[in-house]
């Protein structure tokens, strides 16, 4: 199975950060191959790692809507997989 590229984001670590951003992902209908939360570089902070079954253009386009809707202080792409 191939698996599309990772977003990487630094956000706080807030239940309702983590639904907004995985709200902005269902609207669009994504399919999300792995997802990984864990501690952020600083207190109150969590990093969020997801894969997601789509091209790298479209996921730079949601990139930009996560980083707008919970103001994400680091997004990252990366195309492994």
């Amino acid at each position: 199975m191939s698996h599309g590229p990772t977003l990487v984001a630094v956000l706080r670590d807030d239940l309702a950060v983590l639904t907004r951003v995985l709200g902005v992902f269902r609207r669009r209908g994504m399919s999300i191959a792995r997802l990984e939360l864990r501690a952020g570089p600083d207190l109150g902070m969590a990093t969020l790692s997801a894969v997601v079954d789509t091209d790298t253009a479209t996921l730079e386009r949601t990139a930009g809507v996560v980083r707008k809707v919970v103001g994400g202080h680091s997004l990252h792409l990366s195309c492994e997989g």
